[in-house]
């Protein structure tokens, strides 16, 4: 191109405004066009000036884009696009030192040496180009501009210190990614700047740094061709990068490019290294800074005058050598090794004989490899591109939507998204061909709409990885020293800024889990700051709450609603429990003072009411001397005290004592003394967490399920958990203490030295099977014997039920009324003899308070249900009575009470488990009766001794009522009602 005007070399380091000062001068003239390094620069460009000219008159032309209104008047593009011939007054190429980069610099010297405005041209670049354009350019002038800021090196930081608004510089995608996520952790995440991103994800991206949402920008050496950001220190975290051919180290002017984006403006900035960088030496500092650096001396050229007669011819043209000393022939390109690659296989060779068909084939050729897969897998897709170029003269819209339909997906990770943004941007490419496809259009449009939806999936993605906003915002209010709105909502989660943190669970905060370690101080730190009125409000209202909302656990915990706000902990006295709140430092003194205040209320007042009769009792000021100090056992006792425990002192209460005491509700049984009120599920739950805490245990034992009348005894549980828990272990399983009571009234009656048989009332009050029953009395001293016997069915009464009822009636109010008569004269002899360990007499004659009238007729129940179910049977199997009779084989067990002989080590044998003992009479194997030989006669002294003895299943004298506690109460009642 003939040389018409002006031609300025503006040389300089960065920041001086040389890019602008280019816009300025291209809008002083009617046209013009302007090459930039980069697609990212070409937009922002671009944008500047249709901000200020408007759509219609400025054209972007890159590589994959190309907006061209009619009226157009300037372009901006990048080097490889810029239009030819088309007679622009002005013409600029931006970044012109790139003419020396082994890669692309070949392209740049084509411009250096041929581009020209009619009007003015203008090469911008680096003060080292100078001598290298003075010798190329004939007539050009040179104007220096220096930089509006000073650049300092600072040295090497590390990542955790490195100051806000900082780029960090890495020159691989692994680098840069890996820096950005720690930058996320540490600091709240940082926007990611790349050559390879779309426009639309980079703008986006830097948009993120820009408005301040993040403070940190992580980027290849893309940023130093002129992307203007507000960053104000560069941090290279390595000095080598691969160029395409092989890993090399930067050079000095490389790295000042990139530095120089530190400080605009008038801002001075700061340059340094981090990570495994070693420290710039001096020389190359000081050279950075003053910008002295060693001239270009060679620049890549290849022969712009191409050949196209043949493919050979073609390749010899562009391997043509130079012979200007200025000039290098740049090594192979990615174009003409494609050519190269194509021009080997036979049918290329065939196609490509005319003119046109080798000028279409180095077209096709400079298709550039934006997927990178390998260069024969790019040659094999030119291959296909040029055959159907060549033979349909476009390329089908169905084989071309195929293509982009595989790559229009935006679900995938960030490696997933950019591959296919590489992929998508080679059919942009193809798109903005001239007569490539039948609707250039159309397909420009689709590609545009897919590189834009890839683009958008991509920002998402590249934020999510590499941004936390909930951190980057806290941390920006915090340096801004403004104050934190916080907001709690109806579960508990909190908000500061619109930001989820964590929950507030009672008055404790916690964090947010998914916040890892780097995270933690800074949500912590602007969280309290936020939460402080909230921790008042809450207080407020936990102060003003019921009761209802307050609860304890069995470990002693205190809870409100579901959140944990407070523990127990032992205090001076058993029923005087103190309590700890759960309340974060820094919610202050005040709050955690109202939560005590209110969690010992609600213990006071819990105690004071599941524990009314003990309370009573230690507060009845009437009661004194052995009574007195017997009721202070009983309180520290929570309640219950195994009677051999106090024996001696239950032995020394006279009547009168013992009547005082009675009217608290305290119950003198043989077994344990206690209060029936406090056995219930709610006192038994509070008196084992009392109890726990009392004894220091790590661990709380939990109370048994409610409703039981005995429960497995499990081992490792501490001494004295039975007793609390309202049972008494008694071998394999514990019996409840009230129940038992109920048992030994039935006992009394029986000959525990000559042996007795169970009754129906007793397995009724345990719930137990025979056998159960036989184990639960070996635990509790006596010896059991197993035997079998011909079952003999009770003769048929000839009673009338409502006669036998009648009599029934009137025999319970009987024993009622002499066993309520009786009742002070027998518990006197009872606790005035020794219980275990006594000799069978003394055990026989042994009674308690549950001999009272009520629990008398209770014990008759079962006598009643026994005889009505016995009865019923009876008369159902009337006819089979005598085959049953003669067939039919029970078990029966006989229970003695055995005294507690020391053994020589000193324990006894209940402790050491005394065995059933099992006996057939007679020991025969034939099964015969041990009391006769078969017949059922009773035979010697003392077959006549077990003959008088009443057996188990006999009929009593009288009908007793049902026993409500009886597990079989409403079968039993129903088979009543039938008879």
């Amino acid at each position: 191109m003939a040389v018409l005007g002006r031609i300025e070399a503006v040389l300089g380091p960065t920041n001086t405004g040389k890019t602008h000062y280019a816009i300025e001068r291209m809008l002083a003239y009617r046209s013009g066009v302007i090459g930039l390094p980069l697609r990212l620069l070409a937009r922002e460009v671009y944008d500047k000036i249709v901000a200020l000219r408007g759509p219609s008159v400025v054209a972007l032309v890159t590589g994959e884009e190309r907006i061209v209104p009619e009226r157009t008047q300037y372009w901006v593009c990048t080097v490889e696009a810029m239009p030819e011939g088309i007679g622009a007054e002005f013409v600029a190429i931006d970044e012109i030192q790139l003419c020396a980069d082994p890669e692309r610099g070949h392209v740049f010297t084509d411009r250096l040496l041929r581009a020209r405005g009619l009007k003015e041209t203008l090469f911008l670049g680096a003060d080292t180009m100078r001598a290298a354009i003075a010798a190329l350019v004939p007539r050009v002038t040179f104007s220096r501009r220096e930089r509006m800021s000073e650049l300092t090196y600072v040295g090497a930081k590390k990542l955790s210190r490195m100051p806000a608004r900082a780029a960090i510089v890495g020159f691989s995608v692994e680098n840069v990614y890996a820096i950005a996520e720690l930058l996320r952790r540490q600091k709240g995440g940082a926007a990611v700047v790349m050559g390879a991103l779309s426009p639309r994800t980079r703008n986006a991206q830097v948009e993120l740094y820009q408005n301040g949402d993040v403070d940190y920008l992580v980027a290849t050496d893309a940023i130093g061709m002129g992307l203007n950001l507000d960053i104000k220190h560069v941090a290279f975290s390595t000095l080598s990068k691969f160029d395409g051919r092989r890993m090399r180290s930067l050079q000095p002017n490389e790295l000042a490019q990139i530095a120089g984006r530190a400080g605009r403006h008038l801002e001075n900035g700061t340059f340094g290294v981090t990570g495994e960088a070693r420290p710039l030496s001096d020389e190359v500092a000081e050279a950075i800074m003053s910008n002295q650096f060693l001239p270009v001396r060679k620049l890549h050229w290849r022969n712009s005058r191409l050949e196209f007669g043949t493919v050979r011819r073609l390749i010899q043209s562009l391997e043509q050598q130079t012979i200007d000393d200025w000039l290098t022939r740049a090594r192979d390109a990615d174009d003409l090794m494609a050519l190269k690659t194509l021009a080997e296989i036979p049918a290329i060779r065939d196609q490509a004989t005319s003119g046109p068909a080798v000028q279409l084939l180095w077209d096709v050729c400079r298709i550039p490899d934006f997927r990178g897969i390998s260069h024969a897998e790019h040659a094999s897709l030119l291959e296909t591109i040029f055959g159907y170029l060549h033979d349909l003269r476009r390329i089908p819209d169905d084989w071309m939507a195929a293509q982009v339909k595989r790559i229009d997906r935006t679900e995938g990770d960030i490696d997933t998204l950019s591959k296919r943004l590489s992929y998508i941007r080679t059919w942009t490419y193809v798109a903005q061909r001239n007569g490539w496809l039948d609707d250039e259009s159309h397909w420009r449009g689709v590609t545009r709409s897919v590189e834009d939806r890839l683009s958008d999936a991509l920002h998402d993605r590249l934020t999510q990885r590499f941004v936390d906003r909930r951190t980057s915002v806290l941390l920006r209010r915090l340096k801004q020293k403004e104050s934190l709105v916080a907001e709690v909502n109806d579960i508990g989660e909190v908000t500061v800024e619109g930001q989820f943190i964590g929950k507030l669970e009672g008055f404790r905060f916690i964090q947010d889990k998914a916040a890892s370690a780097d995270e933690a101080k800074t949500l912590r730190q602007a969280s309290l700051q936020a939460l402080a009125p909230h921790f008042h409000l809450r207080a407020d209202r936990f102060y003003n709450a019921p009761d209802t909302e307050i609860d304890f656990t069995e470990q002693g915990g205190l809870m409100w609603g579901e959140h944990a706000v407070g523990k127990l902990v032992a205090g001076q006295e058993a029923l005087k429990p103190q309590v700890q709140a759960f309340v974060d430092d820094e919610a202050g003194a005040d709050v955690v003072q109202k939560v005590e205040r209110r969690l010992q209320h609600f213990i006071d007042r819990k105690i004071a009411s599941l524990f009314e009769p003990l309370i009573a009792l230690q507060r009845d000021e009437t009661l004194t001397g052995l009574a007195r100090g017997f009721a202070f056992r009983m309180v520290e006792a929570n309640g219950i005290l195994r009677r051999e425990e106090v024996a001696g002192e239950v032995k020394a209460l006279d009547q009168d004592a013992r009547g005082s005491l009675r009217k608290h509700g305290i119950r003198f049984g043989q077994f344990t003394i206690f209060l029936p009120l406090l056995l219930k599920p709610a006192p038994t739950r509070l008196r084992l967490v009392l109890w726990s805490l009392k004894q220091n245990l790590d661990e709380f034992p939990e109370s048994p399920p409610p409703g039981l009348v005995t429960i497995p005894v499990m081992t490792g549980l501490p001494t004295g958990y039975h007793t609390m828990s309202g049972y008494r272990a008694a071998g394999e399983r514990a019996i409840r203490i009230d129940m038992l009571e109920r048992l030994a009234d039935l006992l009394r009656s029986k000959d525990t030295r000559g042996g007795f048989e169970s009754t129906a009332d007793m397995l009724s009050i345990t719930g137990m099977t025979l056998e159960q029953f036989a184990a639960l009395m070996q635990g509790l001293g006596y010896q059991s014997i197993r035997g079998e016997r011909q079952k003999v069915k009770p003769a048929p009464s000839t009673a009338t039920p409502l006669a036998a009822e009648s009599d029934s009636a009137e025999a319970d109010v009987a024993d009622s009324q002499k066993d309520a008569d009786e009742a002070p004269k027998a518990e006197s002899d009872a606790e005035a003899t020794p219980l275990e360990g006594s000799t069978p007499e003394a055990v026989a004659i042994e009674t308690s308070e549950a001999s009272e009238a009520s629990e008398a007729s209770e014990a008759s129940e079962a006598s009643e249900a026994s005889e009505v179910v016995a009865a019923t049977v009876a008369d159902d199997a009337a006819p089979t009575a005598a085959a049953a009779q003669a067939s039919e084989i029970e078990v029966f067990y006989t229970f003695s009470w055995v005294p507690r002989a020391k053994s020589r080590s000193g324990a006894s044998d209940q402790a050491r488990g005394t065995g059933q003992k099992e006996r057939t009479r007679g020991g025969n194997k034939s099964g015969k009766s041990a009391e006769g030989r078969g017949d059922g006669k009773p035979r010697g002294k003392r077959a006549q001794k077990s003959s008088d003895a009443k057996p188990a299943h006999a009929k009593p004298a009288k009908v007793e009522r049902i026993d409500p506690d009886n597990p079989f109460a409403a079968a039993l009642m129903g088979l009543r009602n039938k008879t």
